[in-house]
């Protein structure tokens, strides 16, 4: 044998048993990655439904809150044209058309008040469900930040596999912990938000 197949050969058994820890270490960091990525998925799909539920509920509030103030808005201009007419000295209006004007005038004056309480009732809801969907919001980036980060952290898993490369792995490691942690934050609501990368990638 030539002393440098020889050498080769030493080197390839040296160098085995540490390429076969990192392939393994990729292999269960990918795995790890693939599962988290799949629960994060399950719960960012729940939390974008219940998103939509908040925008169509807070849509439907407002134009609710819209339509009773449109109503009461005609009932106010009613009330001001006949109590105009009744202030006046028109020979046409008789006893009963009086009776029967104030009569209407005291039912809009009681339907402004129903569609009053409405509107607060409305825009109290309309509130609401802008919070929850903010609330919502702040979670759905959080798993789209995850998101993003495990999948670059595969990304270099697959790179640290090919080049062999220790310090390809721990960054992909430290990427992965990032998009964990994220995760975590989504499903645990914690307040971990970094706003300056979730603004740049929405």
């Amino acid at each position: 044998m030539e002393p440098t197949e020889l050498k080769e050969q030493t080197e390839q058994i040296a160098e085995g048993p540490g390429e076969n820890w990192l392939n393994r270490a990729i292999a269960v960091a990918v795995v790890i990655c693939a599962v988290f990525m799949a629960l994060c998925k399950v719960k960012d799909d729940n939390i974008v439904q219940a998103m939509q539920a908040s925008q169509v509920d807070k849509l439907d509030n407002w134009s609710y809150y819209q339509a009773n103030s449109i109503k009461g808005h005609m009932y106010e201009i009613q009330i001001d044209e006949w109590e105009l007419k009744l202030k006046s000295s028109d020979p046409t209006l008789g006893p009963a058309v009086r009776a029967e004007a104030e009569k209407k005038i005291a039912k809009w004056k009681s339907d402004i008040a129903k569609y009053d309480k409405g509107k607060d009732d409305t825009k109290k809801k309309a509130e609401d469900a802008a919070k929850d969907y903010d609330k919502f919001n702040y979670r759905d980036d959080q798993f789209d930040l995850s998101d993003t980060m495990m999948g670059l952290a595969v990304a270099l898993f697959a790179l640290a596999s090919l080049v062999r490369s220790r310090a390809v792995f721990g960054i992909a490691v430290a990427i992965a912990g990032f998009g964990i942690l994220m995760g975590l934050s989504g499903f645990y609501q914690w307040h971990i938000h970094p706003d300056a990368v979730t603004k740049f990638l929405s």
